[in-house]
């Protein structure tokens, strides 16, 4: 828990500094082609490096599943498998909300995967304290391929007590996806503030359209959705003060945020039965008109701006979540983001192995990979771009806001131990029915907890 202020400011370096590979109007065809130039003769160096060796991989991820990434996230193993023959790889695949508790398993029985997704301060900070992650600082600062490609800062997520321990595979930001086809239909404008929007809210709840599409299932969606409410009310610079023994969790501001977030659950902004509704099934009320707003992250952006459907996409505008007028005490135009998951390794590699999982992580974070989820829509913290013709109507929308706002890293992100996790079962709870002060008083319990270790 001592970290964990450390982190918080690291973390918010870390995102000031990362754009988001979003194309430069200024940026030359030619200067397009040179970084591919570069990158190519990067990549055919390592190639002539790699050992021919027969070896057997084991990586777990989570880009699987329902995840918007999956799909390329296959693509991107097949095709690595493909320019390295001899490597096999073992693939696990796990979602977002188990991540966390499978990651602690690992490090606990000492059996972190060859290669394994990294999320999140709290989980580096876990993890790394144990000894089971391979410290790369040495590859990730000195490797010409990664230098040229990462932007400047994106390694300051993946760094604990001064050591790289994974390369970042993404920018993930969070914020509002508008249907403005629902709003022009219902003479409406995207609410520009907390009243406006709820205004905007009643007006749709009374044409059988859900206001805002949210998921109860799983409680990474309602966190998502509500530090919006804490850093509108007070800020992420409270979690520092909290770490520190200074400031509690139930603090006037934070009560004021959580008592404005019960009050759209009592409106009925969010579908019936939120208990029940899954992540997957918010996304699908959202893109078949069923609901007008979804609080959603960047993820998405290739779901929402969908090739199936071309209008769906045009019709989608990316915002911030709107400021508050009460209660005003925080940040009032920021914007969630930061670099996101990665891959690390297992202290255990060496060898042909470590050389084969250091060109995996590679592949996958700056070389082809990147390329692959760059033309998919999905932001990296990478100085090159994907294709222009390809980004479609949200990809500048959502780089726009991350370059012209404030940003912040993701509440549950930022704190150590039981405490983020707890966050967003607290969030949960909330939307399903929770009482603001009971949940505040369960988060300053579990801090405590924390702050005595």
């Amino acid at each position: 828990m001592k970290k964990l202020l450390g982190m918080v400011l690291a973390g918010a370096m870390a995102l000031s500094m990362v754009a988001c590979g979003t194309p430069e109007s200024s940026k030359s065809a030619d200067a397009v082609k040179e970084t591919e130039v570069t990158t190519k003769a990067a990549e055919t160096t390592a190639d002539s490096t790699a050992s021919d060796e027969k070896v057997k991989l084991s990586i777990y991820h989570i880009w699987a599943g329902g995840d918007s990434k999956a799909g390329v996230m296959t693509e991107i193993l097949d095709a690595f498998q493909e320019k390295y023959p001899n490597v096999e790889l073992d693939i696990q695949t796990d979602t977002y909300d188990a991540y966390s508790n499978k990651i602690k398993t690992f490090a606990a029985s000492d059996s972190v995967p060859d290669v394994t997704t990294m999320f999140g301060f709290s989980a580096l900070e876990n993890i790394a304290k144990t000894g089971t992650l391979m410290d790369i600082t040495e590859f990730a600062t000195t490797d010409q391929e990664i230098k040229d490609t990462l932007n400047d800062g994106a390694l300051g997520a993946a760094t604990y007590d001064g050591k790289v321990y994974y390369l970042p595979a993404e920018v993930t930001v969070e914020g509002m996806f508008y249907n403005k086809a629902l709003f022009d239909k219902y003479n409406l404008t995207i609410p520009t503030n907390f009243d406006e929007l709820k205004k905007c809210i009643e007006v749709f709840k009374s044409n059988g359209i859900i206001p805002i599409s949210l998921a109860g299932k799983e409680s990474f969606p309602s966190l998502h959705l509500g530090q919006y409410f804490l850093e509108r009310t007070k800020g992420s610079s409270a979690l520092s003060k909290i770490a520190a023994g200074e400031e509690k969790f139930e603090n006037p501001d934070f009560m004021n945020g959580l008592t404005m977030y019960k009050e759209l659950v009592d409106m009925g902004a969010f579908p019936e039965n939120i208990g029940s509704v899954s992540y997957d099934m918010s996304r699908q009320y959202f893109v078949t008109g069923k609901a007008a707003m979804i609080n959603d992250g960047s993820w998405n952006i290739a779901q929402y701006d969908s090739k199936d459907d071309p209008e769906f996409g045009k019709n989608i505008v990316f915002t911030p979540f709107p400021a508050f007028t009460a209660n005003a005490n925080g940040v009032q135009d920021s914007v969630a983001g930061t670099v996101g998951a990665g891959l690390a390794l297992s202290s255990k590699l060496e060898g042909a192995r470590k050389e084969a999982a250091l060109n995996l992580i590679k592949f996958i974070c700056v070389g082809e990979g990147a390329n692959k989820f760059l033309d998919q829509k999905f932001l990296m913290p990478v100085k090159k771009s994907g294709d222009p013709a390809l980004l479609g109507n949200l990809f500048p929308q959502v780089a726009k806001a991350v370059s012209e706002h404030p940003n912040f890293v993701q509440y549950d992100n930022l704190l150590s131990g039981a405490i983020g996790p707890k966050l967003n079962e607290a969030m949960q709870e909330l939307v399903v029915g929770g009482d603001p002060a009971t949940i505040l008083k369960k988060m300053d319990e579990v801090t405590a907890k924390e702050l005595g270790k």
